[in-house]
């Protein structure tokens, strides 16, 4: 099935993928955060001093790696024609 084309130079049409599956992906992340800060929150488990040190810390190899994927797969739509092998579901 072709992807629909919305704009003249396809690679405006990818750079429109790209952003709304970024735009979704924040949405959702957004609200999964707002979902699980009410929930700790209404149980009085919620301790910002602990989150804030988290967030400071060096990312784990793990987290490194997950980073890696996200920015690949956020940045696969900007592909024109990616090599075989390295399209998703490949």
């Amino acid at each position: 099935m072709r992807e629909q084309e919305f704009f003249r130079d396809p690679a405006v049409d990818q750079l429109m993928r790209a952003f709304l599956a970024l735009a979704t992906e924040l949405q959702v992340t957004r609200r999964e955060v707002a979902t699980l800060r009410k929930a700790l929150e209404t149980r009085g488990m919620l301790d910002t001093e602990l989150l804030g040190r988290i967030a400071c810390a060096a990312p784990s190899p793990e987290e490194e790696a997950e980073l890696a994927r996200y920015v690949a797969a956020l940045l696969d739509p900007l592909r024109v024609n990616p090599p075989r092998g390295e399209r998703q579901g490949d």
